[in-house]
């Protein structure tokens, strides 16, 4: 019982530091991340495929949806998803039987891409 009272109290003080550190994280990034913003904004810009990748992920749809919303191929959406991984604007949700289902990463919240990308669209 000791021991299983001292590892809740362990999680908990590593839930906590990390929780801590997010909270510092997304403060520098809010404070001084406009050079990191205005190259996501970049990628995204060069590459419309990507762009509309990145604008179809909610979380909930999946590699394939995504593809037939936007009209492109499994493995040309495939390919943009593995490069808005690398950088650091999906993560992983869930692999199930109908295939790979993404989220946006804490960047999307804290610089709000969507939302620029939309206000440019409209431009």
């Amino acid at each position: 019982m000791a021991e299983s009272d001292e590892l809740s109290a362990a999680i908990g003080h590593i839930k906590y530091k990390v929780d801590s550190m997010d909270r510092t994280l997304e403060r520098l990034l809010r404070v001084n991340g406009k050079a990191m913003l205005a190259d996501y904004l970049e990628q995204l810009g060069l590459d419309p495929v990507l762009k509309q990748v990145y604008l179809e992920v909610d979380g909930s749809k999946t590699q394939q949806q995504i593809a037939e919303a936007i009209g492109k191929s499994n493995a040309t959406v495939t390919g943009k998803t593995k490069r808005l991984e690398e950088l650091d604007l999906i993560e992983l949700v869930r692999y199930n039987n109908s295939g790979k289902i993404f989220q946006h990463t804490k960047m999307e919240t804290i610089f709000k891409i969507s939302r620029q990308l939309k206000k440019e669209t409209s431009k």
